[in-house]
């Protein structure tokens, strides 16, 4: 009961609704651009997936994530984080709207790719600040329950927005460069949205506090790469982190190789090669199921560790 009613208390802030709006809306147009970016480059009539197309679209969503994730708190400690989640929803918009007129304009795909990963960083930046900001906007005590719920629910807002995607490019009539170039368009302005959402929040309400002294960024940048660099090597020295790093790369890799083959079995087995609407239908179920599984596992993976400890807990989900 102590756990609803923390959940119960978090969603009562005001501040957290207004803070948790800009996270649902931001990732709903990520799963919508997404949506639009998969069908573009993997699921157009012109085009043939195969293993290498699918590698380059996951690079896209998860290159940034691996490498500016250590160093985005060093400018979300300087900037004002209201600032930096509507700044940076109008940038993904624009970075996004740009997208759709590279896939009307039948440019190469590596313009496409790069303008793809810049808009993604972003998204680095974004989620980082929203993480950043939870602190502000709940009871301290709070933090921990309100860390699961944002999470979570941006997640499942993420699986919903893919689902509309599909759906809209059913609707606009299939697959044609056009109708993607209208789904990436939607996106861009849904990112639009979750910016304006962000004006809701006062420009100060979410810090940082001004500090007497910091560090000149770059220099705050390099001492960022050394603590890694000292961090690596605390790992090797420890056997127990560097077990849990090694799962956590395992199961990754693991995921990776699975997430390109059922993209490869939606489109070129369990679907006729030549019908990619199905083949997208296909892996927006499989989305949708990994989503329910995804909700289904926040929910009970607290309760769970009441009786398991956290290494019975990572065995069981890996079997």
């Amino acid at each position: 009961m102590s756990y609803i009613s923390d959940v119960a208390t978090v969603v009562r802030g005001s501040g957290f609704r207004r803070l948790l709006s800009v996270r649902m809306a931001g990732q709903f147009a990520d799963g919508v651009f997404q949506t639009a970016l998969a069908s573009y480059v993997l699921f157009s009539p012109e085009r043939q997936a195969d293993a290498q197309s699918i590698a380059s679209a996951f690079a896209i969503l998860l290159l940034p994530y691996c490498i500016l994730g250590p160093f985005v708190g060093v400018f979300i400690d300087r900037w004002q984080r209201r600032q930096i989640l509507l700044i940076a929803n109008f940038a993904r918009a624009s970075l996004v709207a740009s997208i759709a007129l590279i896939a009307l304009s039948s440019a190469p795909e590596i313009a496409l790719l790069s303008v793809g990963i810049l808009a993604v960083s972003i998204n680095r930046l974004v989620l980082s600040a929203l993480g950043a900001s939870v602190p502000r906007v709940v009871p301290l005590d709070n933090v921990v329950t309100a860390n699961a719920i944002a999470p979570t629910l941006g997640t499942l807002s993420t699986v919903l927005g893919a689902g509309l995607g599909v759906y809209l490019r059913s609707l606009f009539g299939g697959a044609t460069d056009t109708n993607d170039a209208i789904l990436i368009a939607v996106a861009a302005g849904l990112y639009v949205m979750a910016g304006s959402l962000a004006l809701r929040l006062g420009r100060r309400a979410l810090g940082p506090e001004p500090a007497a002294e910091l560090p000149a960024a770059l220099k705050a940048v390099i001492e960022v790469a050394r603590e890694l660099a000292a961090g690596v090597g605390q790992i090797r020295r420890h056997h127990t982190a560097s077990t849990a790093f090694a799962v956590t790369a395992i199961q990754r890799f693991c995921f990776g190789i699975a997430s390109v083959t059922a993209v490869l079995l939606a489109r070129n087995t369990f679907s006729d090669p030549l019908d990619p609407d199905a083949g997208l239908a296909l892996l927006a179920q499989v989305v949708l199921i990994a989503g329910a599984g995804f909700f289904v596992g926040a929910v009970i993976t607290p309760e769970l560790s009441r009786y398991l400890s956290p290494i019975n807990i990572l065995i069981t989900a890996l079997s």
